[in-house]
């Protein structure tokens, strides 16, 4: 979210965009949605960097180091994680195997979203983000993706993948050929 120094301003910005995505859904009579996942690189002196993931919904963000370690920076909002739960039941929801109802019977199966207006009745779907801060490395590797990736491959697949076609001294992808552009 361009703009956001702090955590509190990118939460303050999500809950602006939702605002404003629900007056303009409104107008149109529109009830979809989606998830979001965004990075904030923040440069320090001594040339340290801090990353903050800004996350609604079931968006997810990884770090691969070069040797291969995998750093899960975000996690999928699902009404079954324990702390969504906790929330959602504290706001007057229900969940029900991986879905997640309102006191109208609109259900999801993610907890937080952007949209969806029938299901942000009274916050037991959000668009408040989780935010979390990571000291970024010397070589590392950043993933920010939608569910469409992660429901197929795992964390360490996406990571196989990459180490096998960046180069990792100029940080530019490898020729793809037929041989390395699917993932067994």
């Amino acid at each position: 979210i361009l703009g956001a120094r702090t955590p509190e301003m990118a939460s303050s910005l999500c809950l602006a965009m939702q605002q404003e995505i629900k007056d303009k859904m409104f107008e149109a009579g529109s009830k979809g949605g989606t998830t979001g996942i965004m990075g904030v690189v923040q440069h320090h002196k001594n040339d340290q960097f801090t990353l903050s993931v800004v996350n609604v919904g079931d968006s997810r963000a990884i770090r691969v180091s070069p040797n291969g370690k995998v750093t899960e920076l975000s996690h999928d909002h699902k009404p079954t994680d324990p702390k969504e739960l906790v929330r959602i039941q504290e706001a007057g929801g229900i969940v029900h195997g991986p879905y997640v109802y309102n006191k109208y019977g609109y259900g999801l199966a993610l907890s937080r979203s952007f949209g969806d207006l029938p299901a942000h009745d009274n916050d037991v779907i959000t668009a408040k983000p989780e935010i979390n801060i990571f000291k970024l490395l010397k070589g590392d590797m950043l993933v920010f993706a939608s569910d469409g990736l992660w429901d197929v491959l795992s964390n360490k697949e996406v990571a196989d993948f990459i180490l096998a076609n960046i180069d990792l001294k100029t940080g530019f992808v490898k020729e793809l050929t037929a041989e390395n552009k699917h993932i067994s």
